[in-house]
């Protein structure tokens, strides 16, 4: 086990303080998640850690440089167990050092599989002194950090140019806000540097140097139509990526030295001023990305963000607002159905033609026969298809006339139902997370019983912000709408689990419609020639059998829901 002073071996003054501003801007960006309540204080794990022999091993693997070592050891990271928050910045997720498969997947965060070397033209593009600070998301930009340049770039995973808003007008919604900043060295340089994106000692000779800005010279002069002048000096326009790829002359595709960056510190300021201007807003990715921004933003500016922000009501807003869309979601179920089940008419209709093409064109009795097998299902397909839409019709037309789902001044109570299925739900969660026999059984494995405390935990939190939630919600659906239940303002039983007597009679139904389909199939099975089609008899048999197992699963549902039933009574 070695701590941070074994890591900070041969590193300088100045290269150990930049390294410290990037750990503790990064912690203020995560105690600005914490103040929105979308990560949980006690995810927050603050440096300095202690690197284990196989963190060390694994780092040595990745071929990291001792500045990135040494920022491992100090930077902070979000532990997975204590929050459900994964997405980061711009749809990123929370890069971890502590994973050794998140750093190894670091040295290729964009997913480029490069096999050749920097200098190649698909080759390698993560030097031992760069790291991610955030992981790649659902193709989202990554943020990555250079620490001999001490710059960020935001590069979005597949054109791989920036995503940063300081370059990117409009980002916001703000095109004034703007920055005009190049990479490319400031007007009054002889040379590039600025903050050192293209012209780092490493890629570049001094001959190189001296040629290359020469020519960036001459394209930006071929460029600038226009020479604007801002306190006695030259502005010039921005070069776009692909622009700054042909000028640099970059062999390697992947290389990150095209792509625009920032002084590390200025992005991360920027960054938890996105997020505390409300620009840029928690979740908005693969894993966390439900709350709409248009609805998330108007609640934290109701709960006062800022100085005065009440964090406990906003979470209660929080699952309100949730069980508000998903309330909204599933009352439009039955225009779905309707949508899908013409879905499949289209289909059926395809394939209805399909088998009688083939059929037409067999050349023997077998590939004919079974050709009219599949004929058959389609056509069973089709009319069972066309009953089902003209059911969804009938019931979209009665849940939903004119297209309208929910009525107004209904709305209180479609909140309520919902918060009572999912509070229930958190209960159930609860208290499963928190069973003896669980706790007993992984008594002796000190990691597993950590998650299970941590899901436990996670679990009692979400229950406590419900049950307050659905309270709140009742005193409000108990004005709006006084002496009206869900069930009789819109027919709907519950939003929940069906009640067992309703499992059953869905099963039974099932299973007697299996047990007829089977008996057609067979009556199918009856007309074909067994003796010159045994492909089509073993399709049919096929056919027979997975409809059997169907049925045998949905006997065994029913038989639990009986038991159920004698146990508990008729609960959901």
């Amino acid at each position: 086990m070695k701590d941070v002073k074994f890591a900070a071996e041969g590193l300088s003054a100045e290269q150990k303080e930049r390294l410290q501003e990037v750990a503790d801007l990064l912690l203020g960006i995560y105690q600005t998640l914490v103040e929105m309540r979308y990560v949980h204080p006690t995810a927050v794990i603050r440096g300095p850690h202690k690197l284990n022999d196989d963190i060390l091993a694994g780092y040595a693997k990745c071929e990291l440089d001792s500045a990135i070592v040494y920022l491992y050891s100090i930077m902070p990271y979000i532990d997975g167990m204590e929050t459900d928050a994964q997405d980061f910045f711009q749809g990123g997720a929370f890069f971890s050092q502590m994973s050794i498969a998140e750093v190894e997947q670091g040295r290729d965060p964009r997913y480029m599989s490069p096999k050749d070397s920097f200098d190649d033209e698909h080759g390698q593009y993560m030097y031992p002194w760069y790291t991610p600070l955030s992981n790649c998301g659902n193709h989202s930009p990554i943020i990555i950090y250079d620490a001999k340049e001490h710059r960020i770039w935001m590069v979005e995973q597949i054109d791989g140019y920036t995503t940063d808003p300081a370059y990117c007008k409009g980002w916001y919604g703000d095109v004034e806000s703007a920055e005009e900043g190049s990479n490319w060295g400031d007007s009054g340089s002889s040379s590039w540097s600025g903050d050192g994106s293209a012209g780092s000692s490493e890629f570049w000779d001094d001959e190189d140097d001296i040629v290359e800005t020469q020519e960036l010279d001459a394209t930006v002069a071929d460029q600038a139509e226009v020479v604007e002048y801002d306190e006695g000096f030259e502005q010039v326009e921005e070069l776009e990526e692909w622009e700054r790829k042909k000028v640099a002359g970059i062999k390697n595709q992947n290389s990150l030295e095209f792509v625009r960056s920032r002084p590390a510190g200025d992005v991360l300021r920027d960054i938890n001023r996105w997020y505390r201007e409300l620009k840029e807003l928690p979740g908005q990715g693969e894993y966390n990305g439900w709350m709409e921004p248009s609805i998330l933003k108007p609640l934290y500016l109701k709960n006062g963000w800022g100085a005065d922000f009440d964090g406990d009501m906003f979470e209660v807003d929080m699952a309100r607002a949730y069980a508000t869309e998903k309330a909204r979601y599933e009352a439009e179920e039955p225009l779905r159905q309707v949508d899908c089940y013409a879905g499949w008419a289209e289909y059926s209709e395809r394939d209805v033609e399909r088998y009688k093409k083939e059929i037409s064109e067999a050349k023997t009795l077998d590939v004919e026969w079974k050709a009219r097998f599949e004929l058959w299902k389609a056509k069973e397909r089709s009319e069972r298809n066309a009953k089902d839409l003209k059911e969804a019709k009938a019931k979209a037309e009665k849940m939903c006339p004119n297209g309208v789902c929910q009525k107004d001044r209904d709305l209180p109570l479609w909140q309520l139902e919902k918060l009572r299925v999912e509070t229930q739900w958190k209960r159930e969660t609860a208290q499963r997370t928190n069973h003896q026999n669980i706790a007993e059984r992984h008594k002796d494995d000190p990691e597993r019983m950590r998650h299970i405390t941590a899901d436990h935990r996670r679990a009692q939190r979400e229950l406590e912000i419900y049950e307050k939630a659905f309270k709140a919600s009742s005193v409000e659906a108990n004005c709006l709408c006084p002496g009206r239940t869900f069930e009789e303002a819109t027919g709907i039983k519950s939003l929940g689990r069906q009640d067992t007597l309703t499992w059953i009679a869905t099963f039974k139904k099932v299973i007697e419609s299996s047990e007829h389909y089977i008996q057609r199939v067979r009556d199918f099975a009856d007309v074909v020639p067994p003796q010159d089609t045994p492909e089509t008899m073993a399709a049919i048999e096929s056919e027979i059998k997975q409809n059997e197992e169907s049925m045998k699963r949905s006997r065994d549902m029913v038989e639990q829901s009986e038991r159920r039933l004698i146990e508990h009574g008729n609960t959901d």
